[in-house]
């Protein structure tokens, strides 16, 4: 792919994992090996972007336990470019019935996110 032309790894993998949640609320992304085909292009020198898509049916604990497997592979690999972090809008999906995250939750993660950062 390098030898083609690519020289980066953009988006996937923004989903947070959520163990409990129930098959078909589970993103596609949660198969095993994710995290080891990201790191893989960053030991290649693919770089990513490091991406959070919360506000579904995820904790807080749950955001937070993704930061830090996001932090973990930033710190072998420091291949994440951009962090990107964006809640989920459910409207006109199956999943309407989701309450949407509001504006104080959004500013709460996004603080988090920059005392993370430091």
């Amino acid at each position: 792919m390098k030898q083609a032309g690519v020289d980066s790894c953009p988006g996937g993998g923004a989903e947070i994992s959520i163990p409990g949640a129930p098959h078909h609320l589970r993103p596609q992304s949660q198969r095993p090996g994710l995290a080891e085909h990201r790191k893989k292009a960053h030991e290649i020198g693919l770089p990513s972007n490091a991406t959070m898509l919360y506000g579904h049916v995820e904790t807080e604990e749950e955001r937070v336990d993704h930061l830090v497997r996001l932090r973990e592979v930033q710190d072998q690999t420091h291949g994440f470019v951009a962090f990107i972090s964006a809640r989920i809008s459910s409207d006109n999906t199956p999943l309407s019935h989701i309450p949407k995250t509001t504006g104080y939750l959004d500013l709460r993660n996004n603080r988090r996110l920059a005392l993370a950062a430091r």
